[in-house]
């Protein structure tokens, strides 16, 4: 690995030495210089490490539609990371923690039907009910506990 800025001196080997069945072992480090602090280059991160920044994830997830601008000077101020020249890359990574977001949003409200079901099994007396609209997708929910339901069936 070696840093492409000139006069940055900054590089660091690695290798991995064949054994005698014909696989690889580990990794080892075979010399390095870290001299990279005045480096006047510039990062260039991948679509995957901007999703896993917390800044990243988290400016993204309460605003769905957020600008990539508003991402870039969001991140520059809480970890001084530069992405400006990088947007495509924030555009994509964007999308993909939306993706992922829809996902565990849809994964988790699949899990309230079969939750509920259990419950009024659990709690005889009691009444768990889950709605659908039209189109299958989760509308309501709503749970009834047995005292509730014998409080309204006294009146």
């Amino acid at each position: 690995m070696v840093c492409v800025a000139d006069g940055c001196s900054f590089f660091v080997d690695f290798y991995r030495c064949k054994r005698a069945d014909k696989t690889y072992g580990k990794w080892s480090l075979s010399i390095m210089e870290l001299g990279h602090l005045n480096c006047p280059a510039t990062a260039k991160p991948t679509k995957r490490q901007m999703m896993e920044l917390a800044a990243f994830a988290s400016a993204v997830r309460p605003y769905g539609s957020v600008s990539a601008s508003a991402l870039v000077s969001q991140v520059h101020k809480r970890d001084g990371i530069s992405f400006g020249k990088h947007k495509r890359t924030v555009y994509r990574a964007h999308e993909a923690v939306n993706e992922v977001a829809s996902e565990i949003v849809q994964q988790s409200v699949e899990k309230i039907p079969p939750l509920l079901a259990e419950f009024a099994s659990l709690n005889p007396g009691s009444t768990a009910v889950a709605e659908r609209d039209g189109d299958g997708r989760f509308k309501r929910a709503i749970v009834i506990i047995d005292v509730f339901v014998a409080a309204v069936e006294a009146r």
